[in-house]
């Protein structure tokens, strides 16, 4: 296992949390979107990852709805491929943006439905990414992961989407203990350190694919459009082999990163 990736991860999650307490604190507060792009910044900076812009060609194809796309593994452990949406804890410990309706398309659609559509059209487990800060030095009880605790690695938090339903339904709780207190939801670095996720293969429960997304199957190797050879920087034309084009729901970027690689 590659220990740099850990280390960015790790780092990562706490630079996120201390940013929302910060931000909190002096009332210069980042919304989600820009911690994202910090998040892939710092992540290219490190070398840790590739990340791709796809091209969408036609009009009435729609990019919203999936902040980002991983594909984390190696060729020689396979591949997971994962579709994700970004959300931050407000001031008051809640997820206000949860049900969020996306206006620009036609009937609207909640967020969270067009990222279920776009994960089982195109065999991807979908993941919400929590950005976090809770002012509690005891939140030990929410701690699911099996190495040691680490409050900010709280900073970023990874949760499969059968617990953003359930937080998602009308009158229930969207606060972070509600969230945090299932098991299955975990330190984001968790995607590139937990041998029971990076050695899940086919006909295998990984982790984060509860319920009916427990059959989505790993990827052998990398496919070819997104090998470095076989493009020319950042942009890349999506292979119809892999991107559904009847659900016209397109990630805003791929991030790929090899555990395998000590870049």
């Amino acid at each position: 296992m590659t220990i740099l990736a850990v280390q960015i991860f790790e780092e990562l999650a706490k630079a996120t949390w201390e940013r929302i307490q910060f931000g909190e604190e002096l009332g210069c507060r980042q919304g989600e979107e820009t911690i994202t792009d910090i998040n892939i910044l710092e992540l290219k900076r490190a070398r840790l990852c590739e990340v791709l812009i796809p091209e969408i060609y036609k009009a009435t194809e729609s990019k919203t709805g999936i902040d980002w796309e991983w594909w984390i593994g190696s060729d020689q452990r396979g591949w997971w491929r994962y579709a994700v949406q970004a959300k931050k804890v407000n001031s008051d410990q809640k997820y206000s943006k949860l049900r969020h309706i996306i206006g620009k398309l036609h009937p609207k659609k909640f967020q969270i439905d067009i990222l279920e559509s776009y994960a089982q059209g195109n065999n991807c487990i979908p993941l919400y990414c929590l950005y976090n800060f809770i002012d509690d030095n005891n939140l030990q009880k929410y701690w699911h992961c099996n190495f040691n605790y680490d409050k900010f690695q709280f900073g970023c938090t990874v949760v499969p989407v059968d617990v953003i339903r359930k937080a998602f339904k009308l009158g229930e709780k969207k606060t972070f203990q509600f969230v945090h207190s299932h098991e299955s939801v975990l330190p984001w670095r968790c995607l590139v350190i937990c041998p029971l996720i990076l050695s899940a293969r086919h006909g295998e429960l990984h982790p984060l694919a509860n319920g009916i997304y427990a059959n989505f199957n790993s990827y052998d190797t990398l496919p070819s459009f997104l090998r470095q050879e076989a493009r020319e920087g950042n942009r890349i034309e999506l292979s119809n082999d892999f991107y559904n084009r009847q659900i016209e729901i397109y990630p805003k970027r791929i991030l790929v990163i090899d555990v395998d690689n000590e870049a």
